[in-house]
């Protein structure tokens, strides 16, 4: 510090006694820590990167442990190498229908435990992400393998289920509906990618979801549909998620879920279907809905500078904060130089009278 004659004796006392408040008042401050430090300072964390494309693929009635590591879903374990593998990730109803709804609009709409079809009460008005971002412009698609035609609705036929197709229960052209010409079949899914819309959810057939065939079938249909665009995935800002709807009942609902894509990380807690649908909401800056207005979202999925997605990471139930970093000075330090700044020109004015 200079000494106090160059300023003149009232600008000393005003240095000095503004360095004394500064640390009276730090003192004092019941934010200290205990070691008698502030907290190093920290920011909260940032909006989550807005994936430029999303799609949701739907599998059925496999546990956990009956996925991951077997040896009739080499892709499917592949795939989990690549990007996260989300390891305290639960459905939440048996049978299929209440956990798609719940996933789509954080809610099963009441519509009971039977798988019905219709769903008693729809179409639903209810709000939805699929709707949300059909009437935002950022656009919605739900592609279902074996659909009879654009905008059906009606009865299963052959492998086609209308339980697994969400969408269908909020089609219509009103307040957070669906239009029909959103419900296409799965032959209508492109191959040039940057044709798809900002979020898609693809339902496989009976057959092809694990429903009725079996493990390696599922896990060879998406091999063969979704490995071309998980790979574009990884250096196009997109991201591929893989999901079970439910288990065989044997696990507590405990299921996959897989994440690919463009920068994708572990750090998650337990997590549910709610979770899931908080995510896709928290993703393009929808306001969750129902009981995804108080699910735990995904957190710190997204590495920084858009690295592509890989080496294997496990998301655990051990979850994050998320956002604090230290600036490499305690904020006592920062605040008593700041104020000794601020004193030391306000000595200088007066020093210079």
């Amino acid at each position: 510090m200079p000494h106090l004659s160059k300023f003149g004796s009232r600008s000393g006392v005003l240095v000095l006694s503004g360095a004394l408040w500064i640390w009276a008042t730090a003192a004092a401050s019941p934010i200290l820590s205990a070691g008698g430090h502030f907290p190093a300072l920290s920011w909260a964390p940032s909006p989550l990167p807005r994936p430029d494309h999303v799609v949701i693929v739907m599998e059925e009635n496999h546990s956990y442990s009956e996925i991951i590591g077997s040896s009739s879903a080499p892709y499917i374990n592949s795939l989990a190498g690549q990007g996260v593998l989300f390891t305290q990730y639960f459905a939440q109803y048996h049978p299929s229908e209440q956990n798609y709804l719940e996933i789509f609009s954080g809610s099963d709409q009441g519509i009971g435990s039977s798988d019905p079809n219709p769903a008693p009460g729809s179409p639903f008005t209810a709000p939805n992400w699929g709707g949300e971002l059909v009437a935002g412009g950022q656009g919605f698609i739900g592609y279902s393998e074996d659909l009879p035609s654009t905008g059906y609705s009606g009865a299963d036929t052959g492998a086609w289920a209308y339980r697994h197709c969400p969408w269908i229960a909020f089609q219509g052209s009103g307040l957070n509906q669906v239009p029909l010409l959103k419900n296409v079949s799965f032959s209508q899914f492109p191959s040039n990618f940057v044709d798809l819309p900002a979020v898609s959810m693809v339902t496989p057939n009976l057959n092809d979801d694990m429903h009725d065939g079996t493990i390696s079938q599922g896990d060879t249909w998406l091999k063969n549909n979704l490995d071309a665009y998980a790979q574009w995935a990884k250096t196009h800002n997109s991201l591929l998620i893989v999901v079970w709807d439910e288990d065989d009942g044997t696990e507590g609902n405990q299921v996959p879920l897989i994440m690919v894509g463009q920068g994708v990380q572990a750090d998650s807690q337990n997590l549910d279907h709610d979770s899931l649908c908080r995510f896709i909401c928290d993703l393009y800056g929808l306001t969750p809905m129902a009981n995804a207005a108080g699910a735990t979202t995904i957190q710190g999925l997204f590495s920084g500078g858009g690295s592509t997605g890989g080496g294997g990471s496990t998301g655990s139930s051990s979850g994050s904060s998320g956002g604090s970093s230290g600036c490499g000075a305690t904020g006592m330090e920062l605040l008593l130089v700041l104020g000794l700044a601020s004193w030391a020109r306000a000595g200088a004015r007066l020093g210079a009278r």
